[in-house]
């Protein structure tokens, strides 16, 4: 795979770079980075969530120093634990939800880590996602409850208010789960990018997580849920990178079906943005077509994302002051609404001061008749 980013030089980026190349993992010698601090590893590895692949890689030669590698084999014990927690629940899950013949799917994490990356222990996850019919949103809820699982968002005046696509629960084993009803969080970002969830769910495809089988989103899906993750995260962690490059080599996917997907539902922009930095910072097993890089090599706000690169070079390291994510995390439906998106951005963080040291979603209030009011909207005649 080609790296033409200027970052591919740098030995610590190079370092995370071959962790997550089958090709070079375990391949190349630790004395090929010089210079690399444990410090500035550790760092850089929570920053771009790929100590298991690290680990991996750096295992492999006699010479990596102690201090080099014990603390990403603790990090990849500690994974290995989760791996082994979210199997626990997402049989748990499967098991609730065919009691309760609802239709479902789970995406991220272990959905990805085990179908898409080349072995499960590689890949960095910490919850789960869940989708579900917003219509049937509140028996899901029920159901979970009533099965051992505890709410963690409870703030439900300000859900509502918020009128959020997710809720956060915690499941019977300590698995953090976001149960979805869209796959985009906020009302105001679910006008730009329009996934249909009927249609994701009718089109989900099987796949297995440990020992049981669930449904997942479909390859084309898949990619383009990828994409817009990506772009609104910030575009900037080598995880979602990857994982975007291993959609792309899927032997499943069909690039025509996911352009036109993408062009119908606002997606075309992000997933151009994201296909062009993966290309110059991992490569790719298999090129994307011309179409699908298209709007990132001829609209104004492409040329930004990619001029974005010059000044903050991805990917990022622990000593840069910028992380040029004000060009993924603002990118829509098109340059002119990307362009208003970064100013309105850019206009909100004056005067902008630290959070809450607890989140306010945590925070229990409104009780049940403010449960039911959000599920009244959530499961009405119209999607909010």
């Amino acid at each position: 795979m080609a790296r033409r980013g200027r970052r591919a030089a740098e030995p610590l980026a190079r370092l995370m770079l071959d962790s997550i190349d089958d090709s070079r993992r375990g391949a190349v010698p630790v004395s090929a980075y010089p210079g690399v601090s444990a410090e500035a590893l550790d760092a850089a590895v929570f920053m771009h969530r790929v100590a298991p692949a690290v680990y991996l890689h750096l295992r492999e030669d006699p010479d990596t120093p102690v201090d080099l590698l014990e603390p990403m084999r603790d990090r990849y014990q500690q994974q290995i634990l989760r791996l082994l927690q979210v199997q626990a629940d997402i049989t748990h899950v499967s098991q609730v939800f065919s009691g309760a013949g609802l239709a479902w799917l789970t995406m991220k994490g272990a959905a990805l880590a085990e179908h898409l990356w080349s072995r499960p222990d590689l890949r960095q996850y910490n919850d789960l996602d869940i989708l579900v019919d917003r219509r049937s949103f509140g028996v899901a809820l029920d159901a979970l409850v009533d099965s051992g699982a505890e709410m963690v968002d409870r703030n439900w005046p300000l859900i509502e208010a918020q009128m959020r696509g997710e809720v956060s629960l915690r499941l019977p084993n300590g698995t953090a789960l976001d149960l979805h009803w869209n796959l985009v969080n906020n009302p105001v970002l679910r006008k730009a990018f329009r996934f249909r969830t009927p249609e994701l769910l009718e089109r989900s495809v099987e796949i297995k997580i440990g020992s049981v089988t669930v449904p997942t989103l479909d390859p084309a899906d898949t990619l383009l849920h990828l994409a817009y993750h990506t772009a609104h995260s910030g575009g900037h962690r080598l995880m979602w990178l990857k994982d975007v490059e291993r959609a792309t080599a899927s032997p499943d996917l069909d690039w025509d079906e996911a352009l036109q997907r993408a062009r119908r539902d606002g997606i075309a922009l992000a997933l151009g943005v994201v296909l062009a930095r993966v290309g110059a910072v991992i490569g790719f097993e298999k090129a994307p077509p011309a179409a699908a890089l298209r709007p990132a090599r001829r609209t104004a706000w492409g040329v930004f994302a990619a001029g974005v690169d010059t000044w903050s070079p991805v990917p990022g390291l622990p000593h840069d002051k910028f992380s040029g994510q004000i060009a993924f995390k603002n990118t829509r439906g098109s340059s002119s609404a990307s362009i208003a998106a970064a100013v309105a951005s850019l206009k909100g963080r004056r005067g902008g001061g630290g959070g809450p040291s607890e989140n306010p979603l945590y925070v229990e209030a409104g009780g049940a008749a403010a449960r039911a009011a959000y599920l009244r909207i959530v499961e009405g005649g119209r999607e909010p």
